[in-house]
């Protein structure tokens, strides 16, 4: 399975024959507030990882950074 990349190394985004119908429909304040879920989310995943380390977290998997998220789908 090949990764599909949506944003090009400057950020700006890349034409794809299968997503870009979909994100062409995505106002800035819902993509805003996506990108905002997502750093929380790798903000608490660090927190926890910490915790875990320091024996204060009895069982965690940390998640790596570089792995894609869903983001969207966990938000509803």
């Amino acid at each position: 399975m090949q990764p599909i990349q949506l944003l090009a190394e400057d950020g700006t985004l890349k034409e794809h024959e299968t997503y870009t119908p979909y994100l062409e429909g995505l106002d800035d304040a819902f993509l805003r507030d996506l990108y905002r879920h997502m750093a929380v989310e790798r903000r608490f995943d660090a927190e926890a990882t910490s915790l875990q380390r320091q024996g204060q977290l009895a069982l965690w998997a940390p998640r790596p950074a570089r792995r894609p998220r869903r983001s969207g789908p966990s938000r509803r």
